[in-house]
């Protein structure tokens, strides 16, 4: 029974202390122009409220603003092809970039395919994924605002 007692103190102890940690964040200046950020605010200063974004969010994913991408006449789109990897978190974000963006791509994934593997480290030089190939052009890595830069026309 004390067991039971101690367990369900330190779960209401726990629910305690993450309920704090969604407190708001307040911005304010003093009398010698230096700007403050905390959760408490003094009563007589003009406090602005800070917006702070979850740290769980990924940029590429979608929810963040790097999914606009310039419109392009869909006959003008060339398909990319990404070598990937199903584990692959970057490679996930680019495949649901590319979804999202009605952008046509060919995935080969080279775990899955001995073909795709060869091609990627003979012609590619091996590395890291995703790798995308559009025409004769390379782009490593994954970044949403890299990408529209690589993927705009010519």
């Amino acid at each position: 029974m004390k067991c039971t007692f101690e367990v369900l103190c330190f779960c209401i102890a726990l629910l305690c202390l993450a309920s704090s940690s969604f407190a708001d964040i307040y911005k304010w200046q003093d009398e010698q122009g230096k700007w403050h950020f905390g959760d408490t605010p003094p009563e007589n200063s003009m406090v602005l409220p800070i917006e702070v974004a979850p740290s769980n969010v990924v940029p590429g994913t979608t929810k963040s603003s790097n999914w606009l991408i310039k419109p392009v006449k869909s006959g003008a789109r060339k398909t990319v092809t990404m070598y990937s990897t199903s584990w692959c978190g970057y490679c996930r974000q680019a495949r649901e970039y590319f979804q999202h963006n009605k952008i046509p791509f060919i995935e080969r994934d080279i775990e899955k395919s001995a073909k795709a593997y060869k091609e990627f480290n003979r012609k590619y030089g091996g590395g890291g994924v995703p790798l995308l190939v559009v025409a004769d052009r390379t782009m490593r890595g994954w970044a949403a605002p890299r990408f529209v830069a690589f993927y705009a026309p010519r």
